[in-house]
């Protein structure tokens, strides 16, 4: 059977991560993704690592898609836009990045995170509006314009924060590794330096955190009696549990938080979540064949279906790659097609062209 979205075209015009990851997403489903390059090639492709005048992180977020350059400063590009407009379902467009001001210690600059939240978070709400319009124009007969900001996805992904700010007025401040809403909740040093996250959404939890910890007799203590106490009382709490979880091995103590039915998990950098035989177990990490780069390491689709889920059938396009191909798609000629190369309107893909791409 085909792919939830065989069948659907999708023209992504972006650069980086938010537009490229969204168009990846829908087209590990299935969908027919014709990223339009500019002549020098998506930003993203001058991002390092770079190999073989490849960038490694382009090839990592954008595979599944075929690439068509076209310059649209010429009235000729806009013209092949609109056509292939004509034959899509979808037309994905990236903007600006924004930021947060909750993330780091109190009293401390904000801490940027780690990852590319505002993006991300732009992508899966762009894919979740691209899924539901589809769904729409084929029970409706009717498509929609659905306008995606990345500020704005950010502030929907901080719900607790906007929850407490607009019921209160109180402005929410940075906690450091601390749970907004419960305690304890957070990231705790264990003796081997090592760094555990533990959280006790319900009583019943605390307690067994509690009893693994061996201070059993603080539960009676009517400052830590319900939910809401415990985190009014979090200053009081801590320094009992903080010693106490300094005093384990990071794996030892995991392990009985586990076995006792409390959620932890140790932090492990990039290295350690790869070896985790978990993750090796569920073929997190696949192979990909590259035309240039040969073999490389990449991270599959997070999401499983019984079958015929998302994969990773196409590598990601080099600059141009599919330019001929979906231009003859259109109804250009070779001849048309040669014209429009050398008026500098499309390019095909070239080494020399990647090579500039990535530098």
């Amino acid at each position: 059977m085909p792919k939830p979205l065989a069948g659907i075209r999708v023209i992504e015009l972006a650069n980086f991560i938010a537009g490229p990851l969204a168009g990846t997403l829908l087209a590990d489903m299935g969908a027919d993704v014709v990223k339009i390059e500019p002549p020098q090639g998506d930003m993203g492709r001058a991002t390092p690592p770079i190999r073989d005048g490849e960038s490694v992180s382009f090839v990592a977020l954008n595979r599944n898609k075929r690439s068509l350059v076209l310059d649209l400063k010429r009235p000729q590009a806009i013209g092949i836009l609109l056509k292939l407009a004509h034959v899509s379902d979808v037309v994905l467009e990236a903007y600006r990045p924004g930021a947060l001001s909750v993330t780091g210690e109190p009293g401390r600059m904000p801490m940027r995170p780690g990852v590319q939240t505002a993006d991300v978070f732009g992508a899966l709400f762009a894919v979740y509006a691209t899924l539901a319009a589809l769904v729409g124009a084929a029970r409706n007969g009717e498509g929609r314009i659905a306008d995606v900001s990345l500020v704005e996805a950010s502030i929907a992904a901080a719900a607790w924060e906007v929850a407490e700010y607009l019921e209160t007025g109180n402005v929410p401040q940075p906690l450091g590794n601390r749970h907004r809403l419960n305690a304890p909740y957070q990231l705790f040093e264990t003796r081997d330096r090592r760094y555990l996250a533990i959280g006790t959404p319900n009583d019943q939890l605390f307690g067994k955190l509690m009893q693994v910890l061996g201070l059993d007799a603080h539960l009676t203590d009517p400052r830590f009696s319900s939910y809401s106490k415990r985190k009014l009382n979090e200053d009081a709490l801590l320094p009992l549990v903080e010693p106490a979880v300094r005093g384990r091995e990071s794996g030892e103590l995991e392990q009985a938080l586990r076995e006792a039915g409390v959620p932890c998990a140790r932090v492990n950098n990039f290295k350690e979540v790869f070896d985790d035989p978990q993750i090796i177990a569920r073929d997190v990490m696949q192979e990909l064949a590259h035309p240039r780069l040969g073999k490389m390491r990449t991270t599959r689709n997070p999401v499983l279906f019984d079958h015929d889920g998302p994969a990773i059938d196409r590598h990601a396009p080099m600059l141009g790659e599919h330019s001929e191909e979906v231009l003859a798609t259109l109804g250009y000629s070779p001849a048309e097609i040669r014209d429009l190369v050398a008026a500098g309107v499309t390019r095909p893909a070239t080494a020399k062209g990647a090579v500039q791409a990535a530098e």
